[in-house]
Order: C-alpha cells, then sequence, then structure tokens
C-alpha cells in the first residue's frame, strides 16, 4: 500500500510490513512505545550510551543486531 511504513526485522531478515500510515508511524514512534518494540535487540545500557553522543556521533554495531 502506498504511504505504508515498512521495517526490516532483524530478527526474522524480513521486511515486515506495519499496516501504519507515515503519520501513524510517526506517532507511535515519540509514543514512548518505541523501545518496547525493540525489546529483546537493545543492550542493557543502550539508553545512557546514546544520551552520551554528541551531535555528530553515532552508534555502530558489528555484527549487525
Amino acid at each position: 500500500m502506498p504511504g505504508e511504513v515498512i521495517y526490516f526485522d532483524p530478527r526474522s531478515s524480513d521486511w515486515t510490513r506495519m499496516r501504519l500510515s507515515h503519520r501513524e508511524w510517526l506517532t507511535w514512534s515519540v509514543s514512548g512505545e518505541l523501545p518496547h518494540f525493540y525489546d529483546g535487540l537493545l543492550w542493557p545500557r543502550w539508553r545512557e550510551d546514546v544520551a552520551a553522543l554528541r551531535s555528530d556521533q553515532w552508534i555502530a554495531v558489528l555484527p549487525s543486531l
């Protein structure tokens, strides 16, 4: 469906239809539920690590999550 968000799921290594429009996805992504979506994929101190990043830094994970 045009405008629908599609997500590459690292657990299945496949593309998954989110069944959300971009507007719905954006609303959901800032609702506070995003960390639950990634349960099992994030490391224990990810919040602290991300909070410590400057705007010109990023995190690379190899092998890919």
